[in-house]
């Protein structure tokens, strides 16, 4: 739990050795750990670079993404609160794009081990983020008239399969 002394022993590693993978993706773990989501991703992102297969990158960079839904939704939720609708609108997208990119990395991941429990965990949480998003579209849809139902009708589906595939994983 002392990330901050193994992170500078890891920037250190990785500046002397560009091509180790699993340094990269502990210096993953500890950028996780102290909330720097950016930088974690990023160094997930080099491990699997430089190896393709170290699982654990892949997952914790889905969990990066999931953390980083997490504030955008805080964010926006703040944002929207004081008033600011559009800016709290561009801020709900970001978030959305990160539970998504979440989802995608830790279904990837449960393809390849279905019994990790936490990826399971997870991509239930990435299911639910997602979900808002196109609840939230669909709402806007049918709230613009009966001319667009039909793309209402769309992304309501879409939520529903979203919605669906956490509560999948949750049980």
């Amino acid at each position: 739990n002392r990330f901050s002394e193994a992170k500078a022993a890891l920037l250190r590693e990785t500046s002397a050795n560009h091509a180790n993978a699993a340094a990269w993706r502990w210096l993953g773990d500890c950028h996780y750990n102290l909330l720097e989501l950016d930088d974690a991703i990023a160094s997930y992102q080099r491990a699997l670079e430089r190896d393709p297969n170290v699982y654990y990158a892949m997952r914790g960079q889905g969990f990066a993404y999931l953390h980083r839904g997490h504030e955008y939704w805080r964010r926006m939720q703040e944002e929207v609160a004081r008033g600011a609708k559009e800016q709290g609108a561009a801020t709900f997208s970001q978030a959305h794009e990160n539970y998504k990119k979440s989802l995608e990395l830790l279904g990837f991941c449960l393809r390849r081990a279905p019994s990790d429990s936490e990826a399971v965990y997870g991509e239930a949480m990435a299911a639910e983020g997602a979900s808002r998003k196109l609840y939230s579209n669909a709402i806007s849809y049918l709230k613009l008239g009966p001319d667009n139902r039909e793309r209402a009708e769309v992304f309501a589906a879409n939520c529903l399969t979203v919605i669906n595939q956490g509560v999948e994983r949750a049980k």
